[in-house]
């Protein structure tokens, strides 16, 4: 008898010490949580002390007068268009293409095939843009349906523009645009596309914008090249600033009101199955339970330290501060992408716009020998080498009637960018293309004065 009360009294100790390890577990969960969760509190306390939107209920404040029956035709035309339009033609026939816009041959009989083909396709969808100030935005779709009563987050709610039917539309719009003769019908439908893209909130809306400015533009220069540009217009589009950059600031803090603080928003309102069930809905009740009890306890530090990140490249992008913030957990870097795709653009902002100053200059005055001779003749460097965090063009005399823009291959590189992707960016030095017309890649134009239009 005296042994079996031993044992019991052991098996109660040993009942007690594994009762209290797990009581400290929790506690020491529960405190580990806690912290996060003030973390992030006091980072979304010290953006709102500044006037900067924390939430969807911000943005969704700090949107303009929205036109929902516009935006309703427009997810109706996005989802039905089954994004047949294709540049396919045009990629075949570009040597055709660039022969007609540099004055060199007749215009492309595929690529006129082409936009016929797809016109009444693309008809509906361009008619919602022209009149009035339609806004197409993640926040801007998704504040009819995310009224204040619902969940913070709910993915299914949430309408994300959709890229494939916004860069088609607007592919079919960019060649239209040049071969079409109701000229001042293309350029108002540009214009509503345009403006309709141009206030992103997130940092998918800010791509598809940058995808469609570069179309608008690659227009803007075909008609330019044509002659097809009244004076107004013409110096309109070249006195545009380019916004890239700072929209894509917008766009880091609109991803942290959305998708970050309705992730915390979820830490407070989804159960343990609820969370863990977040990546991998299909899993066995163990590894949701374990994967929700890992959230649960460290989700607010996770969600902490990525808005904090994210709003530090908000800044950086914007130029208030100088360092870049530290990626926060793998694979977070990988975001950046999108501010180097900005970089780019920006570049390809000044590039199409510099080329057609260099054709005024040289229908006056002759083609710039060198590229201290095109700064004295242009006044100025702020298309060049533009101050601040933006990549410099390096301009190439190649022959009496052509000269190349490409990017400077020396350029500084902000501490945002990836350096090794300057030499891929320059054709600087290259060997003379044959082609009238050339865009040989994505920072680059060579191009052999067109005659006179």
């Amino acid at each position: 008898m005296p042994v079996t009360v031993s044992r019991l009294r052991s098996w109660y100790l040993a009942i007690l010490a594994l009762a209290l390890l797990l009581l400290g577990i929790v506690l020491a969960a529960k405190g580990y949580r806690e912290h996060g969760r003030q973390r992030y509190e006091a980072q979304v306390a010290a953006r709102r002390a500044v006037g900067q939107p924390t939430n969807a209920a911000d943005l969704f404040a700090r949107l303009p007068p929205l036109q929902p029956a516009a935006q309703a035709a427009w997810i109706a035309w996005a989802r039905s268009h089954p994004t047949t339009w294709s540049t396919s033609n045009v990629q075949v026939d570009r040597q055709g293409w660039d022969r007609w816009i540099a004055g060199r041959g007749p215009r492309p009989a595929a690529v006129i095939a082409d936009i016929e083909r797809h016109r009444a396709e693309v008809a509906p969808g361009l008619a919602v843009f022209v009149g009035g100030n339609l806004l197409i935005s993640t926040a801007a779709l998704s504040a009819p349906g995310l009224t204040p009563g619902m969940r913070s987050l709910q993915l299914s709610a949430l309408q994300i523009p959709s890229l494939l039917q916004s860069r088609d539309i607007a592919s079919w719009l960019r060649y239209a645009a040049v071969v079409d003769g109701d000229l001042s019908q293309r350029l108002a439908e540009w214009d509503g596309v345009h403006a309709a893209f141009a206030r992103p909130t997130t940092l998918i809306d800010a791509m598809i914008g940058i995808a469609i400015a570069d179309l608008r533009d690659w227009s803007y220069l075909d008609l330019a090249l044509l002659g097809r540009l009244d004076q107004a217009r013409l110096a309109a589009w070249l006195a545009e600033p380019c916004p890239f950059l700072p929209l894509l600031a917008d766009a880091f803090e609109g991803d942290v009101c959305l998708f970050i603080a309705g992730s915390a928003a979820l830490q407070e309102e989804a159960s343990i199955f609820e969370l863990g069930e977040q990546n991998n809905p299909t899993a066995s009740f163990w590894e949701r339970l374990s994967a929700g009890v890992v959230s649960w306890t460290t989700g607010y530090h996770d969600i902490a330290a990525m808005a904090e990140w994210e709003t530090g490249i908000a800044d950086r992008l914007r130029g208030t501060i100088g360092a870049l913030p530290s990626p926060p957990v793998p694979g977070s870097a990988n975001l950046l992408e999108c501010a180097r795709t900005a970089l780019e653009a920006d570049a390809r902002h000044r590039i199409v716009r510099l080329v057609v100053r260099i054709l005024s200059l040289t229908r006056e005055t002759g083609l710039p020998r060198d590229q201290a001779a095109l700064l004295a003749a242009l006044g100025e460097s702020t298309l060049l080498a533009p101050p601040g965090d933006h990549l410099q063009l390096a301009y190439e005399r190649l022959a009496d009637d052509r000269f190349r823009l490409t990017i400077d291959p020396a350029s500084p590189a902000p501490n945002f960018d990836d350096p090794t992707r300057m030499r891929g960016r320059s054709t600087l030095g290259a060997p003379t293309a044959v082609e009238p017309l050339v865009y040989p890649s994505r920072t680059s134009i060579e191009l052999r004065i067109p005659p006179r239009p």
